[in-house]
């Protein structure tokens, strides 16, 4: 099992991932990680029928993705695995997945949320978990699409911290 791209995005499955992320990595497989997705059969029909042909697709709950994918069925795939916000990937991560990299589209601006981006905003406790995460070695960049030039992580936190400091 290759984990090709780690994806936060609030849109899950949409034009950009496949157009765009899916031919960048070469993918082969999409899994959701995501509890109401696993759960409603006629969403995960829809996203289904979005695919290229000879994409497979599955979707998880979040307490299940470690699971899934040390399955033998995903041992030569080339995974795109797509979260839909932050707190549903640190679930994953404390659990066992481990991520070498890590890209973020689009996440939900809530109250309290900092703006890193003009589309990815997080709360202070999600801040905090990307941190985390890179100061463990994770490549963090934000960017919509392949084509975008990505924002670094470590640039935009400094930035951020200027401002609110």
């Amino acid at each position: 099992m290759s984990l090709e791209l780690v994806r936060v995005d609030a849109r899950l499955i949409h034009g950009q991932v496949i157009c765009g992320w899916l031919p960048y990595v070469k993918g082969t497989s999409i899994i959701i990680a995501n509890d109401a997705v696993s759960q409603n059969p006629s969403i995960q029909t829809i996203m289904r029928l979005s695919l290229p042909e000879g994409v497979c697709f599955r979707a998880s709950p979040i307490s299940e993705i470690v699971d899934l994918l040390n399955q033998k069925e995903f041992k030569q795939e080339k995974i795109l695995l797509l979260f839909s916000n932050l707190r549903d990937l640190q679930c994953a991560v404390q659990a066992g997945l481990a991520i070498k990299s890590l890209n973020i589209g689009i996440t939900e601006q809530v109250p309290q949320s900092i703006p890193l981006t003009k589309t990815v905003f997080v709360t202070p406790e999600e801040l905090e978990f990307l941190e985390q995460l890179a100061d463990c070695g994770v490549d963090i960049d934000l960017r919509m699409v392949p084509v975008d030039h990505p924002a670094s992580f470590q640039k935009v936190l400094a930035k951020v911290k200027n401002v609110t400091h």
